[in-house]
């Protein structure tokens, strides 16, 4: 993987030129009004307000150009006029990165870099322009917001302050998936995080699934003491929400896909978990004996009686309710923010909802007791 940061020396000079393109050629960049919405593609929530530092400058929506050792170049041949440019405050500093096609780990460094560094970024993929040129996801990247197969790109922070630089991915149409082979867990393919602005060019985002947790399972309920009923076995708790199976957009993110895809990506809530048995019933108590047949003082005969009937036992408890299974929201993209699509692609994405948890067993009933012992025979 190849790295070059570009100074203000470069900078400003393109910025100036590319302004004066797009007055010229008057280019405007419009949304396409999106069709019926399919299934499972996209979901949304509300943006919470938020406050963030404002990067200075516009930034041309161009991509870089690549130079002819596959590095990303802005170079512009002319007089120097950095100085004239930074007075107009034409650009804002820029980092660029270049990552070959198929390489996975590159393109995991780039977004980490394109984080740690203040100043808005452009990470071009693929660029030599290859055809079916792939970035495989095997592994989990880590669990932010739920399993996430690339790093969660954020806005530069420093001293409690964040800066509102822009992510500029292009992909040259390559494909970024989370791989089909068997044992392969499930993840996402990317997170925008707090406040990140992010805009996507020529890509397609497949196959990532975003599964919630699973629910735990309800506790146990206690068993009775001798003749009282078993405690009712807990509730299983509820599975968590799968969100996003291929892209999941913060609240306070803002990203644009401009000629993006994102098909066959998946989002399941978690199952629910199981409810707790019920306790068993405590056993009843054992029956008093019965009197003895007997002769009083003056030789007269007092009768035996009857023992006594042992109690009840306690009931079983009931078992506890199944927990419900966790929602599944945005198959495609779950959008917490504030999302733009140009020329876009949803399709073939879906999002189902977890299995409920199964109740819990009753307890058993507590053995009855056992009746007490008749009394034996009369004086004689």
């Amino acid at each position: 993987m190849k790295i070059r940061v570009l100074t203000s020396r470069h900078i400003f000079p393109v910025a100036a030129l590319l302004l004066a393109l797009v007055i010229v050629a008057g280019i405007t960049y419009a949304s396409q009004a999106l069709g019926p919405a399919r299934e499972g593609g996209l979901a949304s929530s509300a943006t919470p307000d938020s406050q963030i530092a404002q990067a200075e400058g516009p930034l041309p929506p161009a991509a870089p150009a690549v130079g002819p050792e596959g590095q990303i170049g802005l170079e512009v041949d002319g007089p120097e006029g950095q100085d004239a440019a930074q007075a107009q405050g034409l650009a804002a500093p820029a980092d660029t990165f270049s990552v070959a096609c198929g390489d996975v780990a590159g393109l995991k460094a780039a977004i980490i870099n394109a984080n740690a560094t203040k100043a808005h970024d452009y990470i071009t993929l693929n660029p030599t322009k290859q055809a079916n040129c792939v970035y495989e996801l095997t592994a989990v990247d880590n669990t932010n917001n739920g399993p996430n197969g690339l790093p969660v790109l954020r806005p530069y922070c420093e001293g409690g302050i964040c800066w509102n630089y822009r992510h500029y991915i292009y992909g040259n149409g390559a494909i970024i998936r989370r791989s089909a082979a068997a044992g392969t867990p499930a993840f996402r393919i990317f997170e925008m995080g707090w406040f990140s602005n992010v805009y996507l060019y020529d890509l397609t985002i497949a196959n990532g699934a975003a599964v919630g947790a699973a629910g735990n399972n309800g506790a146990a309920g206690s068993n009775g003491t001798i003749g009282m009923a078993g405690g009712a076995g807990g509730a299983g708790v509820a599975g968590g929400a799968g969100q996003g199976g291929g892209i999941y957009l913060t609240g306070g993110g803002t990203l644009t896909l401009t000629d993006v895809k994102v098909e066959r990506n998946s989002a399941t809530g978690g199952a629910g978990g199981n409810g707790g048995a019920g306790g068993n019933g405590g056993a009843g108590t054992v029956g008093s004996p019965g009197r003895d047949g007997h002769c009083d003082a003056a030789g007269c005969p007092i009768s035996a009686t009857a023992g006594s009937n042992g109690g009840n036992g306690g009931n079983g408890g009931n078992g506890g309710n199944g927990g419900n299974g966790g929602q599944g929201q945005g198959g495609g993209i779950y959008n917490g923010g504030s999302l733009t699509i140009n020329r876009g692609q949803i399709v073939s994405n879906w999002a189902v909802g977890g299995a409920g948890g199964s109740g819990g067993v009753g307890g058993v009933g507590g053995v009855g007791g056992v009746g007490g012992r008749g009394g034996h025979g009369d004086c004689w």
